[in-house]
């Protein structure tokens, strides 16, 4: 029997609902929290995993562009552009 080469990893788990979730890279996530939170995290689980707080919005909408590198917020119809945000 062959094994998956994929498999889940647990990361980390929130009182409030994950809504949308991009790749930054191989190695990073961006998400949104609840009704405001946007978070970029590391997969690494080897030891303490690191989660960084981006930024507050209200009810954002998030969108992460591949090819330019930035990210896009939608806010109570107000959008919002970062600068690149990976090298």
């Amino acid at each position: 029997e062959l094994e998956s080469e994929y498999k889940k990893v647990f990361l980390t788990r929130f009182s409030k609902k994950i809504g949308d979730c991009f790749w930054l890279t191989p190695c990073y996530l961006i998400f949104n929290v609840g009704e405001d939170e946007i978070k970029i995290s590391e997969i690494d689980n080897r030891d303490r995993l690191n989660i960084v707080n981006l930024k507050n919005f209200k009810y954002p909408k998030i969108f992460y562009n591949k090819f330019n590198k930035k990210l896009y917020i939608l806010s109570q119809e107000s959008l919002f552009s970062s600068e690149p945000v990976v090298p």
